[in-house]
C-alpha cells in the first residue's frame, strides 16, 4: 500500500465498537471512500445491501466483514481485496496477531508514534487485548477509564444499563475462580465489563511491580427478558465466556465441532485473555450440550462434587524411656475387629484373601484378629465428632495486605479408630472427614444436565449456600491443610500453607488449637506446631492412653490420606476437556491445592507430572465415567464422574481400598522402623562394647522380622484382577518390596559381621583352651589306680559332657581330651571321685571360658 495513492481505495467498515469507529473516522480524515456499514457484531458481506458495492475503488479494504464468497465475486470484477481482521468466525478462521486498527495503519503507513495518532494505540491495544492490551500500552488508569467509556458508547448499550445491571444479577455464583450469572439479555453487555473490570488499586499495583492482571473467568448465560428464572425453564437465547489465553485450543475445538455449526453461530477472540460467543440459529438448539463442553476446561477445580470423603492415617509408636510400649485402652474403648457379618464389611471381607482376611475381619464365634481394632462404643443418638477449619490464605509474600478472603471448612469425622499391630507395638490412628452438605442437602440425581443446575441455583436459596462448599477446589484446600503434621520449614507459616485454627468438637467439648511456636504435651517436638497436631493428639488420647508417653510420628511431616472425588457431570468428551481433568486429578493426587502451568493448569512440569501420572495411575475403567486411580507414598486418590461412581465405586473405597492402604503403609512404617533399630544396634558394634547384648538385640530384632515377613507382609492380597493390580501399584508407589530388601539385606550383612567376629575370638583363644583340656586331662589319669586300670572308649564319656560344650570346642579339643583315655580305676570309689572333682568342672570351666570369650 505505500504507493498506492489514497484515492484509489475504498473501505467497508461497520461501526459496532470504538476500534470500527476510530478507522472509519482516520479513512475519512484521509479522503478515503469510506462505505459505512449498519449491520451490528457479527456482521456478513453478503447481508450488505447492495448500494454498499456500487462504485468501488481499484483497492477494497474490508474491515471485520466476512464473505468469502463475496469476496471473490469482487475480485473476479478486478478489485483487489484487503482483508482487515483477527476474529475466529464459526466457519472461517481469521485471526491475526495484530487488531484491525493496527493492521489498517500498516497498510496506509500509519504510525501510532505521530503525535496526531497517538491515541490509536491504546485503542487499538484494547480491541486486540482488552484490558491486558491497555496495561502493556502504558495506559493509566484514568486513562483505560475512558477508553472503556467510549468503548460501552459505541456498543449501543445505553449508559442507565450500567448503572441497573447490578441490581439485575440476581443470580450469580462461584464455582471456584469461575462465575457464573444467569440474566436478561439486554444486560448482558455491561455485565461482561463490570464483573471483570479491575479497581484502581490493583491497576496501579500491576503497573508498578509488572504483574500479570487477573481478571475474573466468567460464563455468562443470557435469556429473553421476559422470562422469570425463578419460575421458569432458563431457555438461553445467548452464551458468552471470558478467560485466559489457556483457552484458545479448547474454544477452536468447539468453534469447529460439526454438531454445534448446524446450531449455533459462534464466534471468539482475544490475546492474553480469550472471548467466545454463541447464538442459537433455532429455537431446539441443544444448550447443555454446548454448556456441558464449556464446562469440561472452564470449570476445572470449580466444580461441584456428588461424594467425597477423605481418610487419614497417622502411624505412630508410644515411647517412654526410649523405648516403645504396648498401648493401654482408655476406659470407654474398646476392642473390636470388623466383624464379617457387618453388611459393610462383608462385600470387603470376600475381597480378600483368606491370609488376609483374618487380620483384619473375625467371625461371630472368633473375635480375635492379628490387628487390634480399638475403637469408642456406639452409642444412640451419639452426635459425630467435628472439625472446623479456618485459614486465611496468603501469598508467597505473606504480608496481610495480600491476604485473600477466610477458608472456612465444617467437617464430621466418622470411623475413628486405632488399628494396633502387636508384632512391632506400632499403631496406626484412622479417621474419615466428610462434607454433611453433600449428603444431606443436595440431591444431584436431580441435576445432571447444565441448566437444570442453574435452575435449581435460581430457585433454591439452600443450594446456593452449600453448592461452593463442594466445589473440588473447596476440598482439595481441606485434604491440603489438615495433611501437615509438623512443619518441616518456616517459611510454610509465612506462604499460608497450615490453617490458623482447627476447632475439634468432640464429647460436648470444643477444643481449639492454633500455630504453637513451641510443642506440649506428647507431641513430636518441633518448633512450629501446626493445629492439626493438637487435634491428632487428642483424637489418640480418646482410644488409648497416653500419660508419661510421647506420641512419635514413625513417617514425615505429613498424614497418609485416602480421598475419593465423585466428580458432578459427565466425563470430558473433548481432548482439551481430558487433559483439564487429567490437570485436576494431578493436584489430588498430590495434595495441591492450585496449578498455574499452561496450558491447563498443572501445578509442576507438565511433562513431568504425566510421566509420573501413568506410572502410578490405574485406568481400566477410564471408559465408562473417567475412573483414575492413582497411588503416591503418601496419598491414594481416586476420581470420577456421575452417578455411576458416586453410588457405586464410591462406598467400595472405604470398604476395600482403604484396608489395602492401611496394610501397605503398615509394611512401609514397619520395614523404615526396622532399617532405624537395625542402624541403632549397628552403632553398639564398636570395641569395648558387649557384643553378646548387641547379638541378642539383632537376634530379637531377626525373630520380630520373619514373624512380620510370615503373618503380615502379603505380596497378594485379593483374586480379584483389579484388587491385585491396584495393590500393586500401591505397594510400587510405598516402595516396600525396596524397603523389604534392604532390610533383609543389612540383617544378613549384621550376621555375617557377627560370624567373623566369632571366627576371630574362637581362633584367638582356642589354642589356649586346648592347653588348659590337656593339663586338667593330665590331672584326671593322676587319680586313676596303677595296678587296675580300666580303658574306657571316647564314645562312653562324650555322652557325659556333648551337652554342654559347644560345637567350636569339640574341635579344638578332638586330638587331646576325646581320644582313648585309660584314667579311670576299677574300683568306684575312684571313679566317683574322678567324676565330681575332675570331669564336671573342667566342663563347666570350659563353658564358662566360653560364654566370656567366644560367643
Amino acid at each position: 500500500m505505500n504507493h498506492i495513492s489514497y484515492h484509489t481505495v475504498s473501505v467497508i467498515c461497520p461501526e459496532n465498537d470504538l476500534e470500527s469507529h476510530t478507522i472509519l473516522k482516520l479513512a475519512e480524515e484521509l479522503g478515503l471512500d469510506v462505505r459505512k456499514s449498519h449491520q451490528p457484531w457479527g456482521a456478513r458481506l453478503e447481508t450488505e445491501p447492495e448500494e454498499t458495492f456500487q462504485d468501488l475503488k481499484t483497492t477494497v479494504i474490508i474491515v471485520e466483514i466476512p464473505g468469502p464468497e463475496k469476496e471473490e465475486q469482487l475480485r473476479r470484477e478486478g478489485h483487489t481485496i484487503i482483508i482487515v481482521d483477527h476474529h475466529q468466525y464459526d466457519d472461517l478462521d481469521r485471526t491475526h496477531p495484530l487488531s484491525s486498527l493496527e493492521q489498517f495503519t500498516e497498510h496506509l503507513n500509519i504510525r501510532f508514534s505521530d503525535p496526531q495518532h497517538s491515541e490509536m494505540k491504546y485503542i487499538a491495544a484494547n480491541d486486540r487485548d482488552f484490558l491486558y492490551g491497555l496495561l502493556e500500552a502504558g495506559a493509566d488508569y484514568e486513562t483505560m477509564c475512558e477508553i472503556r467509556r467510549r468503548e460501552r458508547e459505541l456498543t449501543g448499550v445505553a449508559p442507565e444499563l450500567y448503572n441497573e445491571v447490578e441490581q439485575a444479577i440476581h443470580h450469580k455464583w462461584s464455582f471456584g475462580d469461575l462465575e457464573v450469572c444467569v440474566i436478561p439479555e439486554k444486560y448482558q453487555k455491561p455485565l461482561a465489563e463490570i464483573i471483570r473490570f479491575p479497581d484502581k488499586k490493583t491497576w496501579l499495583d500491576c503497573q508498578r511491580t509488572n504483574k500479570h492482571l487477573i481478571l475474573k473467568k466468567c460464563l455468562i448465560i443470557s435469556h429473553h427478558d421476559c422470562i422469570d428464572p425463578t419460575r421458569n425453564k432458563i431457555t438461553p437465547c445467548r452464551v458468552e465466556l471470558y478467560g485466559p489465553n489457556k483457552w484458545r485450543e479448547p474454544i477452536y475445538d468447539i468453534i469447529n465441532d460439526k454438531r454445534l455449526k448446524a446450531h449455533f453461530k459462534m464466534w471468539y477472540g482475544g490475546g492474553h485473555s480469550r472471548f467466545f460467543g454463541a447464538l442459537a440459529r433455532r429455537d431446539t438448539a441443544p444448550w447443555d450440550t454446548l454448556l456441558t463442553l464449556l464446562l469440561e476446561f472452564c470449570l476445572t477445580s470449580g466444580r461441584p462434587v456428588r461424594s467425597w470423603n477423605t481418610t487419614f492415617l497417622f502411624p505412630f509408636i508410644l515411647e517412654k524411656d526410649g523405648e516403645s510400649q504396648q498401648v493401654k485402652l482408655q476406659e470407654k474403648a474398646i476392642e473390636s475387629p470388623h466383624t464379617i457379618s457387618d453388611a459393610d464389611s462383608t462385600a470387603a471381607a470376600l475381597h480378600f484373601l483368606p491370609t488376609v482376611r483374618k487380620l483384619f475381619f473375625s467371625s461371630d464365634n472368633q473375635k480375635s484378629t492379628h490387628i487390634k481394632r480399638i475403637v469408642l462404643p456406639h452409642e444412640n443418638n451419639q452426635q459425630k465428632d467435628q472439625l472446623i477449619v479456618t485459614h486465611k490464605e496468603k501469598k508467597l509474600s505473606g504480608t496481610p495486605e495480600e491476604a485473600k478472603d477466610k477458608f472456612k471448612a465444617e467437617l464430621d469425622i466418622e470411623h475413628l479408630a486405632i488399628y494396633s499391630f502387636p508384632n512391632n507395638n506400632i499403631q496406626i490412628l484412622s479417621f474419615k472427614v466428610c462434607l454433611p452438605a453433600i449428603e444431606k442437602e443436595i440431591n444431584f440425581d436431580s441435576l445432571e444436565q447444565p441448566l437444570q443446575l442453574f435452575e435449581q441455583l435460581c430457585k433454591n436459596n439452600n443450594l446456593r449456600k452449600t453448592l461452593p462448599l463442594t466445589a473440588v477446589s473447596h476440598l482439595l484446600k481441606v485434604n491440603n491443610l489438615l495433611r501437615i503434621l509438623y512443619m518441616t520449614f518456616v517459611a510454610q507459616e509465612s506462604e499460608g500453607k497450615n490453617p490458623d485454627t482447627v476447632e475439634l468438637k468432640t464429647e460436648g467439648r470444643k477444643i481449639t488449637s492454633k500455630l504453637s511456636m513451641t510443642a506440649t504435651g506428647n507431641t513430636l517436638k518441633n518448633d512450629l506446631v501446626p493445629p492439626i497436631s493438637t487435634v491428632i493428639e487428642t483424637l489418640v488420647g480418646r482410644l488409648v492412653k497416653t500419660e508419661n508417653k510421647q506420641i512419635v510420628p514413625l513417617l514425615d511431616d505429613r498424614l497418609f490420606l485416602i480421598s475419593h472425588f465423585g466428580l458432578w457431570g459427565n466425563k470430558p468428551e473433548k481432548k482439551a476437556g481430558q487433559e483439564y481433568y487429567e490437570a485436576l486429578y494431578s493436584l489430588g493426587l498430590y495434595v495441591d491445592t492450585e496449578g498455574n502451568n499452561e496450558p491447563v493448569g498443572y501445578l509442576y512440569d507438565p511433562d513431568v507430572v504425566k510421566t509420573s501420572i501413568q506410572n502410578n495411575t490405574d485406568r481400566r475403567w477410564y471408559g465408562p465415567s473417567g475412573n483414575l486411580y492413582g497411588y503416591t507414598n503418601y496419598s491414594n486418590i481416586y476420581m470420577g464422574f456421575g452417578r455411576f461412581f458416586a453410588d457405586e465405586i464410591a462406598p467400595t473405597i472405604h470398604n476395600h481400598y482403604v484396608f489395602m492402604a492401611l496394610l501397605t503403609l503398615y509394611h512401609r512404617v514397619s520395614l523404615i522402623n526396622y532399617l532405624h533399630r537395625l542402624s541403632l544396634a549397628s552403632e553398639e558394634l564398636m570395641p569395648k562394647v558387649n557384643h553378646f547384648v548387641t547379638a541378642n538385640k539383632i537376634q530379637k530384632l531377626r525373630t520380630e522380622f520373619i514373624r512380620f515377613d510370615s503373618i503380615f507382609f502379603h505380596r497378594e492380597i485379593s483374586a480379584a484382577l483389579q484388587g491385585e493390580e491396584l495393590y500393586e501399584k500401591c505397594r510400587k508407589a510405598m516402595k516396600v518390596e525396596q524397603l523389604f530388601e534392604k532390610v533383609r539385606q543389612k540383617l544378613q550383612q549384621l550376621d555375617e559381621f557377627l560370624q567373623a567376629q566369632r571366627a576371630s575370638l574362637i581362633n584367638r583363644y582356642g589354642f589356649g583352651l586346648a592347653i588348659i583340656a590337656l593339663i586338667l586331662t593330665f590331672l584326671a589319669t593322676l587319680q586313676a589306680t596303677p595296678k587296675k586300670l580300666l580303658f574306657i572308649h571316647f564314645s562312653q564319656i562324650k555322652s557325659m559332657i556333648i551337652s554342654h560344650l559347644p560345637p567350636e570346642l569339640l574341635t579344638c579339643l578332638k586330638a587331646s581330651f576325646f581320644t582313648n583315655i585309660s584314667v579311670i580305676s576299677a574300683h568306684w570309689i575312684p571313679y566317683i571321685i574322678h567324676g565330681v572333682f575332675i570331669l564336671i568342672p573342667t566342663t563347666i570351666i570350659l563353658r564358662l571360658l566360653y560364654k566370656k570369650f567366644l560367643s
